[in-house]
């Protein structure tokens, strides 16, 4: 991927999140090619259509580099591939016309080939390969199961052909009636095969291959990378007697991350908002795989209070709060102020606070956005020490003892608080830990760990903890 080869690269949109680490050539061209090139390299098509269907390859070949997910040789490589394959196809359909009694070979060789491709996936080793902060940039499961998936459509798709081709007799010869009557009940079968799959979080049936393989009895030797030294890597053969790369139970845990990761994040910016706090949060949560938005409830460029420029994600005009788990505020001055006198902040603040689905979070002076939109009342929360912010929270627990408080973080149920830039990382991993993130993995591959038993040991004399 390109930005794996280039860390300046940055994808559009969630296209880290969805994209698989590696993959040569472009997945999206060949499709295209075989889909829509059929109809452009076929004379007895309307030129019209051969010209429409051309430029829907050319447009999603081209759509890969600039959404910046492929690099141009991915695109051709997997354009040429795409139409080999379609050479290929059509080169057996005339030597099918021919031998027509041979088409069950067909069938049984296109589906050993699949066979052997589902199993050389789940068999073959996948480099676990990590970035200079710890984070796994390739998930070897995820391309495995886009494997799985192929096979189950190759499959199902050639069983289905040959029970057509034999049994079933097609024809588009038909009234209109009874097409659509055949489009409803092959999208409604369609939909009740997916149903057949009881895990949750599955989009259809055909991915059980992947279980079925992960009961044969292979011996297997995976060859895997981790971080080593000053951020190189070095590679251990760890050997199985049963096949468990990727079990159910690997299964359930990349599940349960990608409903982790679909949580999404929205953090609030005017003018002088504090930029330590802001973007070490936005950080920290996308480290720990969340969508995390900056939205600026100005123009698309902020400034911070420091005057570093910041181009937001979306502007809050745009933007659907209900598309959010989580609001968060970053202090600074005059960026706090702007968000306490923004009557859409404030409706934000009090809907997400109205809900026990969704989090509001503030650091530093941004706790008094709280109190001008009337949530605080008998919360228990902390803001940046002073006896100006202190008095707007007459009707709240207001905690300025450090001593009483978990690394200066305050949550009071769906409300999290904090009292600065130097509080900004143990703020992030709380918010991290509340929307299911692995904090304390964060926490370990940035160093954080290490530094806070450091100040310990300083602060204590003799290494033992405090609070």
């Amino acid at each position: 991927r390109p930005w794996i080869r280039d860390p300046r690269i940055v994808p559009y949109g969630n296209s880290m999140t969805t994209a698989t680490g590696y993959s040569f050539p472009s997945g999206h061209t060949m499709n295209a090619a075989t889909t829509f090139g059929g109809f452009t390299v076929r004379r007895d098509m309307p030129t019209a259509l051969r010209v429409v269907t051309g430029l829907m390859v050319l447009l999603v070949g081209f759509s890969r580099p600039f959404l910046g997910v492929h690099t141009p040789q991915d695109v051709l490589v997997g354009a040429a591939a795409g139409m080999l394959v379609m050479w290929l196809v059509w080169r057996m359909m005339q030597w099918l016309e021919a031998h027509p009694e041979n088409d069950r070979l067909v069938v049984l060789v296109g589906l050993l080939l699949a066979a052997a491709v589902a199993v050389y996936a789940a068999v073959k080793p996948y480099p676990e390969d990590y970035n200079a902060e710890g984070k796994l940039i390739v998930d070897g499961a995820k391309m495995a199961n886009d494997t799985f998936k192929g096979v189950g459509w190759c499959a199902a798709f050639l069983v289905g052909w040959i029970l057509e081709r034999r049994y079933v007799g097609f024809s588009t010869d038909i009234s209109v009636p009874e097409k659509l009557t055949r489009a409803a009940v092959g999208v409604l079968s369609y939909y009740a095969v997916s149903l057949l799959d009881p895990r949750p979080g599955r989009d259809h049936v055909l991915l059980l291959p992947a279980d079925v393989l992960r009961l044969l009895p292979l011996p297997l030797v995976h060859e895997v990378s981790v971080p080593g030294e000053k951020g190189q890597h070095r590679n251990r053969l760890t050997g199985s007697a049963r096949l468990q790369l990727f079990p159910i139970d690997d299964f359930r845990k990349k599940e349960r991350k990608n409903k982790m990761s679909d949580k999404k994040i929205a953090v609030l910016l005017a003018d002088g908002f504090e930029e330590g706090e802001a973007l070490l949060t936005v950080d920290v949560l996308r480290r720990a795989g969340f969508t995390c938005d900056t939205v600026s409830v100005g123009e698309e460029v902020v400034c911070g209070s420091h005057g570093i420029r910041v181009l937001a994600d979306r502007l809050l005009a745009e933007t659907d709060p209900e598309s959010y788990d989580m609001l968060v505020l970053p202090g600074g001055l005059p960026g706090a102020d702007t968000l306490r006198d923004n009557e859409t902040v404030l409706s934000w603040v009090r809907s997400f606070a109205g809900r026990e689905d969704r989090y509001v979070a503030a650091i530093c002076a941004a706790p008094q956005v709280l109190a001008r939109a009337g949530i605080t009342r008998g919360r228990r929360l902390t803001s940046y020490p002073g006896e100006k912010l202190r008095a707007l929270f007459a009707d709240a627990e207001y905690v300025d003892d450090n001593r009483l408080t978990d690394e200066c973080v305050i949550t009071d149920g769906n409300l999290i608080t904090s009292r600065g830039p130097g509080t900004t990382l143990p703020f992030a991993f709380r918010l991290a830990e509340l929307l299911g993130g692995d904090a304390e993995t964060l926490r370990e591959a940035m160093q954080y760990n290490a530094l806070k038993e450091s100040w310990l040991q300083t602060k204590t004399g003799n290494g033992s903890r405090i609070r």
